[in-house]
């Protein structure tokens, strides 16, 4: 302790206790976050492993002309660096300026706060080596010491100055390679990315927006934290001590360096500690298999993820509510802007294209990158345009809109864990701005820009190759795509930087407006960077995509069009980089929908986790799967259990919203498309049970067969199905039934005929009968039965289906026909015969079962409704109208049958389906969710259809007979004429008619009878069926 310390012992006890806890704190976050961060460096690397195996074997399949390329990942030796802000620390005690330097190496990328006096170092150390000047010190004439300056006027004019002074030192090589710059600007070789975002990570969370800490490394940035969470509770006391201003600081700032110190003691070893055990760690699991981590992080999820949606069974269930109304609200604002602003987003698309079309009109290869230049300068301008319109229309209308919101929620009754959703929606407006400047068109047109040049130096190179100038070309298109990724790299790059900045300045806005909510949003921010970084990802895949299929092409093709004209060859190279930006554009919206949708939902569901994941972690039941985890040794380096629920609590609340977030999104971008946007929305809202389909119109012939010609069928029926259904219970089914008959049939017949054929003759044939017969058939049956189905999901509900119907079949008809056929010629030949037979057939049985009862009914018309707000407070009932069905089910003893009637409920904001007599249903009135109770009468109407059946038997006799004669007669020669009439009729009246007619003459007669009959009875419990409707 030191001696004549500002502080007392008590004091120094509460240091001492609460640098142990802040340590402690931080070491277990610190091994869950660099778990975190290396699975996700694992992710990362296995999605752009299937990536590129999915490119090679695209490849492979194109042949041999599309070469092995590879991507650039850019150069370890190139650096890029920005002062972007500058910041006044200790304005109450020692002020003094700190400027904020964020730098890149490759793929490496760090953060510094850096003094005055250590550029002064930096300059020292590279003295020798430049003859750069670093910009004033604030001293006076011939370098007396005069006052600081630490005003922000002061700190806004140096800071670009220090600026220009690093990039000079930067076109230094030897400067920029050298060990004491890079370690001054954070990127030394000795830095471990992993270790680095772990740290940050980490300490966001211990921090959690409470403090914006400045630090130059972690030792320095966690003994900043525990200083000012000490001096918070006894700084004040320490301050009211000195008898005067200029005291009490001094002596506020002697017990902030004695605390700061003693701080340190402890805190330097116990980092050495943690950095040693996460180095060892990465060392020993260096060759792990990332597809292997992977299948093991889903394997222990599955369990996990039951146990989690049982205790999230209230904020699974609220969370897509609130959600609900939150995209309902934006809605309107939505489509607003995509309709407004869609001719404007069209015309940009087609001026991209009609640059890709554009032909220079200059020789020099200068010249033509001017024009170039001056195209793409067009479309900047426009794409900056359309930018600033939607900026603005966001910048009226949604914090408006987003204020709303909040006051609902405020009024709701909210399950513990989602009212961290009410500070994000409170601050949502906030992030779209901020979204808003991370979308800069400078770079997209400085990347199609060198798109555009690459163009017009191939069709330079190839107008001027011959047939023999193949693979000269290939050479120029191989470079010239090298030209091209790195371009493309340094945009990704820069536009990482932005994610950076956009997530910066906004935190740096939360703690300078004092924003009430600001230590809540820690998650919101580490989402809304994550979100940025995916959309810089997929803009840096656009560009490749346009790139490798413009080549792919040209590869593919160009041998064909060496001997073509010039004009030939310049439009094959613009057919090229049109083929190109149609893939590219194709796989931008495919994969940009998906983003989008992903973005939304982790901006939302992702700043919940920590809240929901306090709420869950008590349970016992998480508590208990949480300790029965059993992660491999394999991968034990990489998971969890805390990473695993969490992760879990994400997918549930993401599973919760993904469909609506889908339908809304798609909703909005239809209704955009038609240019109106919509005014109100309808909602269908299901209760307990769903809305039972409309029925399917019957009709009485087949779709799609010819009608006979002079004939007709008629059928009549009804048919109606209502109800609910459910799947889960329990139950049994059986039924057992016989059937016999017996009958008889005869059929006897006899015949003669004659034949003569002779030289020269003549005959006739004639063929007549008529017939006349009628069959009826009737049955009912019923079937009953019930069954059991469990398991973890259900779908519950009842429903029954009814119809009758009848159908008759009876016709009578006569066919005849009379012609005369001769033939002349030599012969004769005559015969006679005859044939009859008889025989019967008999039978007898019986049919027994259960019956049951089945009815329906229908009724439309008015029916009062009582509406109920969830949260509270009163609302008007709107205008309700219901249609409604019915369907009974009767068991044989019950008089009166209990109705359950399907009613679609049509108001204002919503159609829902729900079941009465009495029946609760979420829908969309005045307030944002509301309780329908609806009541409906279908006393006076109804159609309905049914059958009960019993026990009988059922026996029938007939017979058949038939006779006939006949005579044909043929000669050499003669003439054919046949004709025929005939009717049919079928379920009514039908008739059918052919006729035929030609030359010569055939006569016979031919004629026979035949007759049908059978009878038959049935008895049992009964028969009945039929249908009805009536209505009032």
């Amino acid at each position: 302790m030191p001696k004549r310390s500002v502080l007392d012992d008590d004091q120094w006890k509460t240091v001492h206790e609460r640098t142990d806890a802040v340590l402690h704190n931080f070491e277990g976050r610190f091994r869950i976050a660099f778990r975190e961060t290396w699975l996700e460096v694992l992710r990362n690397f296995d999605n752009e492993q299937r990536i590129e195996h999915h490119e090679k074997e695209k490849r492979a399949r194109k042949g041999p002309k599309n070469y092995d390329r590879k991507l650039y990942t850019g150069k370890s030796d190139e650096v890029a660096l920005r002062i972007c802000d500058w910041v006044i620390l200790d304005e109450d005690v020692d002020p003094f300026i700190m400027y904020v330097i964020k730098s890149t190496a490759g793929d490496n990328s760090a953060c510094v706060y850096r003094r005055y006096d250590q550029f002064k170092q930096l300059s020292t150390a590279v003295s020798s080596q430049t003859i750069a000047i670093l910009p004033e010190q604030s001293t006076g004439f011939l370098g007396w010491k005069r006052k600081k300056r630490t005003s922000a006027e002061y700190a806004q004019t140096r800071l670009p100055k220090l600026h220009k002074y690093l990039q000079v030192l930067l076109q230094n090589k030897a400067i920029q390679n050298s060990k004491a710059f890079r370690s001054w600007l954070g990127i030394g070789a000795d830095n471990d990315t992993v270790i680095q975002d772990a740290f940050t990570l980490a300490f966001g969370q211990l921090v959690s927006e409470k403090h914006q800490v400045y630090y130059d490394d972690p030792v320095e940035a966690i003994c900043k934290f525990i200083v000012e969470e000490i001096f918070e509770s006894f700084g004040p006391i320490v301050k009211s001590q000195g008898r005067n201003t200029k005291e009490s600081n001094k002596l506020i700032q002697a017990a902030y360096l004695e605390v700061a110190q003693d701080v340190a003691t402890k805190v330097a070893p116990k980092w050495e500690e943690m950095l040693s055990e996460a180095v060892t760690i990465k060392g020993a699991n260096s060759k792990v298999s990332p597809t292997s981590v992977l299948h093991t992080e889903a394997d222990l999820k599955v369990d996990m993820k039951r146990v989690m949606f049982t205790e999230m069974t209230h904020i699974c269930g609220q969370f897509p509510q609130f959600m609900e109304i939150f995209m309902r609200s934006l809605e309107p604002l939505t489509v607003e802007i995509l309709a407004k602003n869609k001719k404007a987003k069209d015309d940009l698309v087609a001026e991209v294209y009609k640059n890709i079309r554009r032909e220079t009109t200059s020789s020099s290869k200068e010249e033509r990158e001017t024009e170039v230049a001056h195209w793409v300068m067009d479309l900047q301008q426009a794409a900056v345009k359309l930018k600033n319109s939607v900026a603005t229309t966001v910048d009226e209308k949604m914090k408006q809109i987003m204020e709303s919101i909040v006051k609902q929620f405020e009024t709701k009754s909210i399950v513990q864990g989602l009212g961290q959703l009410v500070k994000v929606i409170a601050q949502f407006h906030s992030v779209i701005k901020s979204v808003f400047k991370f979308f800069n068109p400078r770079n997209q047109a400085t990347v199609f820009k060198s798109i555009l040049k690459a163009k017009e130096n191939q069709i330079h190179h190839l107008t001027k190759a011959d047939a023999s100038g193949e693979s000269e070309f290939l050479k120029k298109i191989e470079k010239g795509e090298a030209v091209l990724q790195e371009r493309i790299w340094r945009s990704h790059r820069d536009m990482k930087f932005d994610a950076w900045r956009v997530v910066y300045d906004l935190r740096k806005w939360l703690h300078t407006s004092k924003q009430p909510s600001k230590q809540d949003l820690g998650p919101m921010l580490g989402a809304l960077h994550e979100i940025l970084l995916k959309v810089a990802l997929l803009n840096k895949q656009f560009f490749q995509k346009l790139v490798f299929r413009t080549n792919d092409y040209l590869i593919s093709h160009v041998k064909e069009k060496l001997s073509a004209t010039k004009e030939a060859k310049t439009e094959f190279v613009r057919d090229a980089l049109q083929q190109g930006m149609d893939k590219a554009i194709k796989f931008f919206y495919k994969h940009g929908y998906n983003l989008l949708v992903d973005c939304i939902m982790k901006l939302f569901c992702k700043s919940l986790v920590p809240a929901v994941s306090q709420t869950v972690f008590v349970s016992k039941s998480v508590q208990t799967a949480m300790e029965h985890v059993r992660i491999p040794k394999e991968a034990e380096a990489f998971l969890h259990p805390h990473l695993i629920a969490n992760a879990c609590i994400e997918e549930l609340l993401m599973d919760g919203i993904k469909s609506r977030l889908e339908g809304w999104l798609h909703g909005v971008l239809v209704s955009s498309a038609s240019g109106a946007p919509k005014a109100t929305t309808t909602t269908t809202t299901t209760s307990t049970t769903p809305a039972a389909k409309a029925p399917v119109k019957q009709t009485g012939a087949k779709a799609g067969a010819a009608a006979p010609t002079g004939g007709k069928r008629s059928v009549s029926g009804s048919r109606s199905r209502s109800g609910s259904r459910s799947r889960s219970g329990s139950g049994s089914r059986s039924g057992s039934g016989s059937k016999s008959g017996s009958g008889s049939r005869s059929r006897s017949g006899s015949g003669s005929g004659s034949r003569s054929r002779s030289g020269s003759g003549s005959g006739s044939r004639s063929r007549s009968g008529s017939g006349s017969g009628s069959r009826s058939k009737s049955g009912s049956g019923s079937r009953s039965g019930s069954g059991s189905v469990s398991g973890s999901r259900s779908r519950s509900g009842s429903g029954s289906r009814s119809g009758s119907g009848s159908r008759s079949k009876s016709g009578s008809g006569s066919r005849s026909g009379s012609g005369s056929r001769s033939k002349s010629g030599s012969g004769s030949k005559s015969g006679s015969g005859s044939k009859s037979g008889s025989g019967s057939k008999s039978g007898s049985g019986s049919r027994s079962g259960s019956g049951s009862r089945t009815g329906s009914g229908s009724k439309s018309g008015p029916v009062k409704a009582e509406v109920m707000p969830i949260f509270g407070g009163a609302a008007k009932a709107p205008a309700v109208n219901v249609t409604a069905s019915a369907t009974a089910t009767t068991p044989a003893a019950t008089k009166a049958p209990a109705l359950a009637v399907t009613a679609t409920v049509s108001t204002p904001k919503a159609t829902v389906s729900a079941t009465t007599p009495a029946a609760t249903v979420a829908v969309k009135t005045g307030t944002p969710a509301a309780s329908v109770t609806v009541k409906a009468d279908v006393k006076k109407s109804g159609s309905g259809s049914g059958s009960r059946s019993g026990s009988g038997s059922r026996s029938g006799s007939g017979s058949r007979s038939g006779s006939g004669s006949g005579s044909r007669s043929k000669s050499g020669s003669g003439s054919k004429s046949k004709s025929g009439s005939g009717s049919r009729s079928k379920s009514g009246s039908g008739s059918k008619s052919k006729s035929k007619s030609g030359s010569g003459s055939v006569s016979g007669s031919r004629s026979g009878s035949g007759s049908r009959s059978g009878s038959g009875s049935r008895s049992g419990s009964g028969s009945r069926s039929g249908s009805g409707s009536r209505s009032n």
